[in-house]
């Protein structure tokens, strides 16, 4: 059997025709670190409008040949913006970013790899972005050993209120 390898696209997330697909991924078990598993389709709605409106943030779609298979979420790292950002040594450049895989029926050798590869390029595009900064749950460990497994390097545990996150940077000259 032959499998082609699809097409890897981004796009941003269109919040009101979009949150259904959104919800039915956060609201799944796995979906347990992004938290908003309680959420309903309108507070859905209203977390990636918010989003959209943000001139400092990004949401949007890795697409399989033009199927969302993976979220992709950019802050800037500003303590005008992010309250993270008094709690490490953060530097001019940084971009916060989140990412989330959907799951699936079926499970590919190094999807979510593909995915993450799909997702940096597009946000790296931004040359103004020197160092990517992730933020996973000290208990995701999964999160934490794929940022590791691309180069990225852990910084301070901290405590933001809703979760106490092992913050990991990733210097961008080291991917482009």
């Amino acid at each position: 059997m032959t499998t082609s390898t699809p097409t890897l696209t981004v796009r941003p997330i269109e919040p009101l025709a979009d949150a259904p697909l959104i919800h039915a991924w956060v609201t799944e078990d796995r979906g347990s670190f992004w938290m908003m598993s309680e959420y309903t389709l309108d507070e859905v709605v209203d977390v990636y409008t918010w989003l959209d409106q943000q001139p400092t943030h990004t949401a949007s779609f890795v697409c399989a040949d033009g199927e969302p298979a993976a979220i992709v979420q950019t802050y800037r790292v500003d303590a005008a913006v992010e309250p993270i950002s008094a709690l490490f040594d953060h530097r001019p450049g940084d971009l916060g970013v989140h990412f989330f895989v959907a799951g699936g029926d079926e499970r590919r050798p190094g999807w979510t790899m593909q995915l993450i590869g799909a997702a940096v390029l597009d946000v790296l595009a931004d040359r103004d972005v020197r160092r990517l900064v992730l933020d996973p749950d000290v208990d995701n460990a999964p999160a934490i050993a794929i940022a590791e497994r691309v180069g990225a390097v852990r910084g301070p545990v901290v405590d933001l209120g809703h979760k106490t996150a092992q913050v990991l940077t990733l210097d961008a000259d080291l991917l482009r």
